[in-house]
């Protein structure tokens, strides 16, 4: 199986995700990507993808796989976080 990351496989990608949203998306970028296998038992692998639906408006979809503490506040700092830098990124824009 090809490596999902790779643009020529995103239609694979976005079919998954629109089945499971129930409408459909385009991904417009992988933003990050994390795997850490130090011990098999204790791996995990995480995947954020920005998509656009329908609507043009843009999620953050983020695949994990592995157990996780935390979750919701992890989301919270990376989504602020994202959002911070996308709102510096327009600013230096716009000047």
């Amino acid at each position: 199986m090809g490596d999902l990351r790779d643009k020529a496989n995103f239609d694979i990608l976005e079919g998954f995700l629109s089945a499971v949203l129930q409408k459909e998306v385009s991904i417009i970028e992988i933003l990050e990507s994390e795997s850490n296998v130090p011990e098999m038992e204790h791996k995990l692998n995480r995947v954020d993808i920005l998509v656009q639906d329908q609507q043009k408006q843009y999620v953050i979809i983020e695949i994990q796989n592995g157990h996780v503490t935390a979750y919701l506040e992890r989301i919270l700092f990376r989504v602020t976080t994202r959002a911070r830098r996308r709102a510096k990124r327009n600013c230096k824009k716009n000047a």
